[in-house]
């Protein structure tokens, strides 16, 4: 097995972030239409770092083979200077008249929806959120995942936090934190006739 070598995210994973994002929750939509995927690629990339304090990436001969990324409560977004200017994408998608942009659109709103449903179970105790956990899936399997979950607890616990919450869905190996011992404390049905949830919303303690 290839060495994997974990560290903090820098300036220059940026490209990286977006291709590993784009392989395992795009990748679909990429052979309908490549730009229109990119921008959206890099619209929720944008998202997640806005909005974080901190992430890591683990990395195998150069290639950024998983990510984590968190925010404290009481911290700046420190990773909102990694992001780049997605004007240029913000346009694209407001101009081109494709099917798939109506398509992906409609899973941003599901998941906002979603979140901002589950919400009302958050009160002032979180004190911080893991934002965003993939590992490639060709790398699953190598206890990648546990390594960088280990990551975001130690800086949890070095920052004093004691509870966290993070927001997931059926499309994510959500089993993971259920393995981790976190607790799923609400749930959420975009399309009321499906048969089961589709978003869920958990909580850890940092021990």
């Amino acid at each position: 097995m290839n060495e994997i070598n974990y560290r903090p995210i820098q300036v220059s994973d940026y490209d990286g972030l977006q291709a590993l994002l784009q392989n395992e929750w795009y990748s679909h939509y990429v052979a309908k239409d490549r730009e229109i995927t990119q921008a959206f690629v890099q619209l929720d990339l944008h998202n997640c770092l806005m909005k974080s304090s901190f992430g890591y990436v683990a990395v195998s001969d150069d290639e950024i083979v998983g990510v984590i990324l968190g925010r404290i409560q009481a911290n700046a977004p420190k990773l909102a200077m990694f992001t780049q200017d997605i004007t240029a994408n913000i346009l694209t998608l407001i101009t081109e008249e494709s099917p798939i942009v109506a398509e992906l659109a409609q899973i941003f709103q599901n998941r906002h929806s979603a979140n901002q449903a589950m919400k009302h179970k958050i009160t002032s105790h979180y004190e911080a959120e893991a934002v965003l956990f993939i590992v490639s899936a060709a790398n699953r399997g190598k206890g990648i995942g546990s390594g960088l979950w280990q990551l975001i607890q130690e800086e949890f616990k070095q920052q004093h936090i004691e509870r966290y919450c993070l927001f997931t869905d059926k499309w994510c190996n959500y089993g993971f934190y259920d393995y981790k011992g976190l607790q799923r404390i609400e749930s959420y049905t975009v399309n009321e006739n499906a048969s089961e949830p589709t978003h869920f919303l958990y909580e850890g303690e940092v021990h």
